[in-house]
């Protein structure tokens, strides 16, 4: 039996690999409240339906659009926005401090490419994607 000393803290944190873009390199981290619902009316009309809409507001809504897997429409699309980690792009890798392990995943770099092809003609980026590693509270 471990008894530990001291400070201990409930939060748990996640890391990850996302090949993709930071928001702020496409514009993402500055749209308004009207920008978001409008994106989000075109891609998944019914999150503006929901109870979570409707008692927390768009930026709770925009949140879980952003990081269902299918962010703007496109399937494979994920975004992370969390204590200033903002990314958007194809999740490679996502593990958690408690315990989870890195699931078993397998996706070629063409997969990868179509999907962020997808991504780059939905928002005009012309840029090469990049790797992005971080860490984040969940």
């Amino acid at each position: 039996m471990k008894i530990r000393n001291g400070f201990v803290s409930n939060s748990s944190s996640a890391s990850f690999v996302i090949i993709g873009y930071r928001m702020e390199e496409i514009g993402l981290d500055k749209l308004n409240d009207e920008e978001k619902e409008k994106i989000i009316r075109e891609c998944d009309p019914k999150r503006l339906e929901s109870k979570m809409y409707h008692k927390y507001g768009i930026d709770d809504v925009w949140y879980e659009f952003m990081s269902n897997g299918n962010f703007m429409g496109i399937n494979g699309i994920t975004g992370i926005n969390n204590e200033g980690v903002m990314a958007v792009g194809v999740k490679i890798a996502w593990i958690t401090s408690d315990g989870g392990d890195l699931d078993d995943k397998e996706i070629s770099l063409d997969e990868v490419n179509n999907i962020i092809k997808k991504l780059q003609d939905k928002m005009g980026i012309c840029k090469p994607p990049k790797i992005i590693t971080g860490t984040v509270a969940c």
